[in-house]
């Protein structure tokens, strides 16, 4: 099963030819963009793979098995394992909830302020 991620493409009237802002209706503190619309659209996925591998090394870090994952998020191995592979489409909101099972978070913060 595949999932879509919607996502809003907004033109970055900051500068001419700036590009594209990406925003998620699902996750709205998920927020990427670049120059074109399909680089924009590589971002946007990529945003996505940060949080498996956000959960792929704290499950390493702990020492949890995908079994050990499985049996808090009352959950079959294969599933925990598909939502630590990036090439697996997740829907994001699985993602955090493993997240919240070893104790973490999905945060993003602006790095400017």
């Amino acid at each position: 099963m595949q999932y879509a991620y919607p996502c809003r493409l907004i033109p970055d009237r900051e500068e001419e030819g700036a590009g594209f802002v990406v925003t998620f209706s699902d996750v709205p503190a998920a927020i990427t963009g670049a120059r074109t619309r399909k680089e924009s659209l590589v971002l946007a996925e990529d945003a996505f793979v940060a949080a498996k591998l956000a959960l792929y090394t704290d499950m390493r870090a702990q020492h949890l098995t995908d079994a050990v994952l499985a049996d808090r998020l009352g959950l079959n191995e294969s599933t925990v394992q598909k939502l630590v592979d990036p090439g697996h489409r997740s829907h994001i909101s699985h993602v955090m909830k493993a997240l919240r099972a070893v104790g973490r978070n999905l945060v993003t913060e602006d790095r400017a302020a």
